[in-house]
């Protein structure tokens, strides 16, 4: 009788079970021509000997296959083994790589979400659906996906390269739909404010609320002194003061000055007006910066800063 733990030494590469996967793989086929429940019927050998394989066995055969590019034979085993156990998400991932490298990228991202369906934020299946997405020319939901992996791991520096990819993409994409020059910024949500990354005179930079309500770009006034302390701000950068309304009805004045350069993105404007808030006051990327673009938005759904 062909024992569990024979087959599962041979399919692993084992030499003392080899001699059982030979007289398997001659009487079934099964490692050159189909999964083994195409060839239960050949013989009565065949039927005993694959009626003692478990889950693992199948996972293990596929894995296996994949390892020596057999990717259709993968997926068939693997299948085998996700009919024993709809739970394995091990198995969903790993056929989900079998299928992509098949380039049958629709069913690859049905198997990734399902092992983030069973496995919670599983952060290697979020990377890996967001190739897929790429590959079917959707880099809005790849975005989306990227974001999630480095959500869940920062320093990965492929979907940080992924991210820059797709920004690129769909810069060309929305530029060439007739709308002019389009520059796609990707931005964080911090307590409900978009957040941007802004290189402020060319040399150090500093996260920006992105806020159309504030009618200058602000800048608190202990970050002011730090510029000025390290040379980024500099005297000749100081244009007066000015008095805002604010929302309560009663009247402050702020110190002014102008920014020799804001960059976002890769794109930089430059002699930008700016204000100095109270300490307690934030970072805001206001209508001196905004105003300068025909146009812009925040895609919500992406967390992008789109400037036109």
């Amino acid at each position: 009788m062909f024992q569990r733990n024979d087959a599962k030494h041979a399919l692993l590469g084992y030499p003392a079970a080899a001699g059982i996967v030979a007289q398997l793989c001659l009487a079934s086929a099964a490692w050159s021509q189909s999964p083994p429940a195409a060839t239960l019927e050949k013989s009565a050998f065949v039927a005993n000997a694959w009626s003692a394989l478990d889950r693992d066995v199948y996972e293990q055969a596929g894995i296996e296959w994949a390892k020596r590019g057999r990717h259709d034979l993968a997926v068939a085993w693997l299948s085998e083994a996700i009919m024993l156990d709809p739970t394995d998400s091990q198995a969903y991932y790993d056929r989900g790589n079998s299928w992509f490298l098949l380039a049958d990228y629709g069913k690859a991202i049905n198997d990734y979400s399902a092992e983030i369906r069973i496995a919670g934020d599983h952060a290697r299946s979020y990377y890996q659906r967001g190739l897929a997405y790429e590959k079917l020319g959707q880099p809005e939901k790849a975005l989306v996906d990227f974001q999630r992996r480095l959500g869940e791991a920062p320093a990965d520096l492929a979907a940080d390269s992924a991210v820059a990819r797709i920004l690129a993409t769909l810069t060309a994409k929305w530029s060439n739909a007739g709308l002019g020059q389009i520059h796609v910024i990707q931005v964080a949500s911090e307590s409900g404010d978009f957040v941007v990354p802004v290189v402020v005179n060319g040399e150090i930079t500093l996260n920006f609320i992105v806020d159309s309500g504030a009618a200058d770009v602000s800048i608190p006034s202990d970050v002011a002194s730090t510029l000025a302390r390290t040379g980024s701000l500099k005297p000749a950068d100081m244009t007066g003061e000015e008095a805002y309304q604010l929302a309560n009805g009663s009247e402050m004045f702020s110190k002014t000055f102008t920014l020799r350069s804001l960059k976002v993105g890769d794109i930089v404007v430059e002699n930008v007006r700016a204000t100095i808030a109270p300490p307690e006051g934030r970072l805001l990327l206001g209508q001196t910066f905004l105003k300068r673009f025909n146009a812009w938005s925040i895609d919500n759904a992406n967390r992008l800063l789109l400037l036109r």
